[in-house]
């Protein structure tokens, strides 16, 4: 999967410290095959966990109002900058379908981003 929008691509993601009171989150996309980068649209959306944990969060995604990350060409590292304080999912935009990033046992991943923090969220093999 490659991205047809190239302008939130870069070479040597240069990852700032966060601005007072907001937070930077990164995280790496790789292909599961063979490692390579994997080069997509990363949008950052609020997410609201519910009381009741057997149901899933309800995601408030938008590709007009929604953060989007900057990726590296060359390592697939992906970066949200000058991130609120909250609860957040990543959805993943390719040319042929959209999906959130999951955790380790398959539920849409939840961000909770903190003031002046660098939150990693690891890495993410995709089919």
């Amino acid at each position: 999967m490659v991205a047809s929008n190239t302008e939130n691509f870069v070479s040597d993601l240069d990852v700032p410290v966060p601005s007072s009171g907001k937070a930077v989150v990164i995280g790496q996309l790789v292909n599961a095959q063979d490692n390579s980068p994997l080069l997509t649209m990363l949008y950052l959306s609020v997410a609201e966990v519910k009381d009741d944990p057997s149901l899933p969060p309800k995601v408030h995604f938008s590709a007009d109002t929604d953060s989007t990350a900057v990726q590296d060409i060359d390592t697939g590292q992906f970066m949200f900058s000058d991130v609120a304080p909250g609860k957040f999912a990543i959805v993943v935009l390719t040319p042929s379908e959209s999906f959130f990033l999951q955790d380790s046992a398959g539920n849409i991943l939840v961000i909770d981003v903190q003031a002046d923090e660098t939150k990693d969220v690891g890495v993410f093999a995709i089919e």
